[in-house]
């Protein structure tokens, strides 16, 4: 096995960069191809959580992914490459072509055979001024060629920091083509915040539609947020780890049922 990683180095002044690794079984980290047009081009005291990155393997051992670029003050977009052979794709932009605000925050990649899904968030300039808020978009596409299409997951979430945002989302695919997410919502005053595991189920028609648990109540405080991840097994159930910012303990959550 082959293990893959992302790293945002400082670079000049308050630059940074992405740069690549791997590492297989038996050997030590090497360098991958540089992720081209991006050079020193990350901005990480402009966008929050800027290099930020998601990395996929495919069935066909291709390497994918999804990270919160900027390189312009007051705007970031959602960026997607796929490493074929020794080269990385020409870049894509998901989302927010014409800069209009924050665009790529917790950015997390699916791959499903052909098709990708990205998830993040998207801050708009001036949105619901005086009292900024979120959406939480899910984009999707095929071909390096196509226009990704774009679902509105969630919205009106309060982002009242812009520069330090209290929401954070994490997403799986099952072997059936179905989505996974486990969402930190914060409150109104982002004092507290709770925990949704959301997923998609089959209807007739062959089409989907979203449900909703809730997994913890409270898992932010006013001087923490949370972190969470998630992936599904062969069973298509969902196993979600989390570290609750009430007390920064590391915490398991499951289904038994699926």
């Amino acid at each position: 096995k082959t293990a893959y990683a992302l790293v945002r180095m400082a670079a000049a002044s308050d630059k940074a960069k992405l740069l690549a690794f791997k590492k297989p079984d038996d050997g030590a980290w090497t360098s991958l191809p540089n992720i081209p047009s991006l050079g020193y081009g990350l901005l990480p005291k402009e966008a929050p959580a800027s290099g930020a990155s998601s990395l996929v393997i495919d069935g066909n051992d291709r390497l994918h992914v999804l990270y919160h670029h900027n390189e312009v003050r007051f705007g970031s977009t959602p960026r997607y490459h796929v490493l074929a052979s020794s080269a990385w794709s020409y870049r894509k932009t998901i989302d927010n072509n014409a800069p209009d605000g924050w665009c790529g925050f917790s950015p997390r990649l699916a791959v499903f055979g052909p098709r990708k899904y990205a998830l993040y968030f998207f801050n708009r300039t001036n949105q619901d001024t005086p009292t900024p808020t979120a959406e939480l978009r899910l984009s999707t596409w095929v071909s390096e060629d196509d226009q990704p299409t774009h679902e509105v997951i969630d919205q009106q979430i309060p982002s009242t920091s812009t520069y330090a945002p209290r929401y954070a989302a994490a997403m799986a695919i099952d072997k059936f083509g179905l989505i996974h997410l486990a969402i930190v919502r914060p409150s109104p005053n982002e004092q507290r915040g709770f925990l949704e595991y959301r997923r998609q189920q089959r209807v007739d028609g062959g089409g989907t539609r979203w449900v909703s648990d809730l997994v913890d109540d409270d898992v932010l405080s006013a001087q923490s947020g949370a972190s969470v991840d998630i992936l599904v097994d062969e069973n298509a159930r969902p196993h979600i780890a989390y570290v609750s910012g009430k007390d920064l303990r590391l915490r398991y959550a499951t289904r038994y049922d699926r």
